[in-house]
C-alpha cells in the first residue's frame, strides 16, 4: 500500500505555531487521517559536539608550505623537497640549501627525489645576481631545403636581430639595442628569448615571449655612414698576421660599431660572412656575441677544422645596422699537427741593462707547455737556466724574463750572450727549441 505524509505549519507568519501544525497521513485508496501533535517548548543549548578525533599529522605537502624551502628524507632513499619561494632564508641561503641536497646525492643517500612546486610563487628574484643572455628574433619566414638528396621540405626560420649578455643585479636587468634596417618592414610576431645564470653557477632562469611586435620604420633614425671596425686573430688575441696554427684553429674577431652590427638579414650576403681561401661564403652570424652590457662591441669565435697544411687566407665581411659594411683579412700557416713550431723568438729591450723579456710564438695554442730558457756566455757555458710551465698557453708566450744575473746571483758583465728556448707540449710530448742572441750593457 502507498502511504504519503504531509506536514503543514500554518499559512500566516502571525499564526501561533503550536495551533497550526498538522500531520496528514493518506494512502492510495483515498483514506486520510489528520493528526495535530502536541508541541512542547524546549530550550536550545547549542549544537551537539562531535566526538573527539584522533590527533594526526597534516599531509606532507601542507606541513611547511610557509617555509621558503625544505626537505625530508623518506623511506626507500626517497627525498622529498618542497620549494615554495625564490628568496634566501636567514637560517640558510639558497646556495647552502642546494649544496646540502647535492651532498646527500653524492653520498648515495638518495635514490629518487620528489620536487614539490605546488606552493611556489616564483619570488621576485631580488636575491639573483648573474648574467642574462638575451636573443631577439625577427618574424618567422618560410624556407625550403635544397632537395638534393631528399624531397624539398618547407620549414619556418627566424633571423636573429640581437644577441648579447646583460648584467643582472638583485633580480633586475635592462638592455638596449638598435633594430637593423634590413628587417622585413611588415608587422608581425617577433620573439625574445632569455636565459640567466647566477654568478656562483648554482641557479638559473629562463623565459621567452613569441608575441612581441616587430616591423615598420623609424623616420627620425640617426645617420650613420661609418662601417664596422674588425680585428682578426687565430686562437687568441696574441696572434700575429702570418703566424702558425694547428689544423683545427679558432677564428676570433673583435668587432665594434657605434650602432651595432647585423647578425643576419633578408638580403643575401648580409650579416657576418666568412670566406676561406677565396672559396664559398659562410654565414657565421650565429657565432657572434655582443659584449656584456653593450650592443656596440662583441666577439665572434668560429671553429675551423681539418685544414690542410700550408698557408691560408681568410676574409671576414661585417654589416652594421645601417647597412654599412667593412672587410678584414688575415693569413695564417697550418703546421704539421705532430710537430712543435717556434717562430718570432726575440727579447726586448735588446741591448738591455737591468732586465729583458723573451717572447715567441708557436702552433700549440691552448695546450699546457713546459718551457726552459737557457743563457750561454760567449764561450758556450750555461750561466743561467729558468724553467716553468704555462697552462692553456696563448699563441704568443711573453712571460719569460732574465735579470742579467747568473745562477749565483752575480751581475753578468757587458757583452754578447746566446739564449735558447726549449718548448715541450704536455699533451703529446712534441718539442722543439730555437736560439737567438742578446747584448748586456753596463
Amino acid at each position: 500500500m502507498d502511504l504519503s505524509i504531509n506536514l503543514s505549519i500554518g499559512d500566516n507568519l502571525g499564526d501561533n505555531i503550536g495551533d497550526n501544525v498538522n500531520l496528514t497521513l493518506s494512502d492510495g485508496q483515498g483514506f486520510r487521517h489528520v493528526v495535530k501533535p502536541e508541541l512542547k517548548p524546549m530550550s536550545f543549548a547549542g549544537f551537539p559536539k562531535l566526538p573527539g578525533l584522533a590527533a594526526a599529522d597534516s599531509p606532507l605537502y601542507l606541513r611547511n608550505n610557509n617555509d621558503n624551502y625544505w626537505f625530508e628524507q623518506l623511506p626507500s632513499q626517497l627525498l622529498y623537497v618542497q620549494f615554495n619561494d625564490v628568496a634566501n632564508k636567514e637560517s640558510q641561503s639558497l646556495k647552502q640549501f642546494s649544496e646540502q641536497i647535492q651532498q646527500l646525492i653524492i653520498e648515495g643517500e638518495v635514490a629518487d627525489m620528489v620536487l614539490d612546486l605546488r606552493h611556489n610563487s616564483g619570488g621576485d628574484g631580488s636575491d639573483f645576481n648573474g648574467v642574462l643572455t638575451a636573443t631577439i628574433f625577427d618574424k618567422p619566414v618560410k624556407k625550403q631545403t635544397l632537395g638534393t638528396e631528399d624531397p624539398v621540405m618547407t620549414y619556418e626560420s627566424r633571423n636573429a636581430i640581437f644577441r648579447g649578455d646583460v648584467s643582472v643585479k638583485n633580480g633586475l636587468y635592462e638592455f638596449d639595442f638598435i633594430v637593423p634596417k634590413n628587417i622585413s618592414y611588415n608587422y608581425g610576431d617577433g620573439k625574445i628569448s632569455l636565459y640567466a645564470i647566477s654568478n656562483d653557477y648554482t641557479s638559473d632562469a629562463s623565459g621567452s615571449n613569441g608575441k612581441i611586435k616587430i616591423g615598420g620604420t623609424e623616420s627620425n633614425s640617426l645617420m650613420d655612414d661609418l662601417p664596422p671596425e674588425i680585428s682578426l686573430f687565430m686562437n687568441d688575441t696574441t696572434f700575429m698576421f702570418g703566424g702558425t696554427v694547428g689544423r683545427n684553429p679558432i677564428l676570433i674577431a673583435k668587432i665594434f660599431d657605434e650602432n651595432g652590427i647585423t647578425l643576419s638579414g633578408n638580403e643575401i650576403g648580409q650579416g657576418v660572412i666568412l670566406t676561406l681561401d677565396k672559396d664559398s661564403e659562410i654565414d657565421v652570424s650565429n657565432f657572434y656575441q655582443a659584449n656584456i652590457d653593450s650592443y656596440q662591441s662583441g666577439t665572434l669565435s668560429y671553429p675551423l677544422s681539418d685544414l690542410e697544411e700550408g698557408t691560408h687566407q681568410l676574409l671576414l665581411k661585417v654589416w652594421d645596422t645601417h647597412n654599412n659594411s667593412s672587410e678584414s683579412y688575415i693569413e695564417f700557416v697550418v703546421a704539421d699537427k705532430n710537430t712543435m713550431y717556434i717562430q718570432n723568438l726575440l727579447n726586448y729591450p735588446n741591448p738591455f741593462r737591468d732586465e729583458t723579456f723573451i717572447s715567441f710564438e708557436h702552433n700549440r695554442s691552448g695546450e699546457d707547455l713546459e718551457i726552459t730558457l737557457e743563457i750561454f756566455d760567449s764561450y758556450g757555458k750555461i750561466v743561467k737556466q729558468i724553467s716553468g710551465y704555462v697552462k692553456h698557453s696563448d699563441f704568443r708566450v711573453d712571460s719569460l724574463k732574465w735579470d742579467g744575473r747568473n745562477s749565483s746571483g752575480e751581475k753578468m758583465r757587458s757583452g754578447l750572450y746566446i739564449y735558447r728556448v726549449f718548448v715541450r707540449s704536455l699533451r703529446d710530448g712534441a718539442k722543439n727549441h730555437k736560439y737567438d742572441k742578446m747584448v748586456i750593457i753596463n
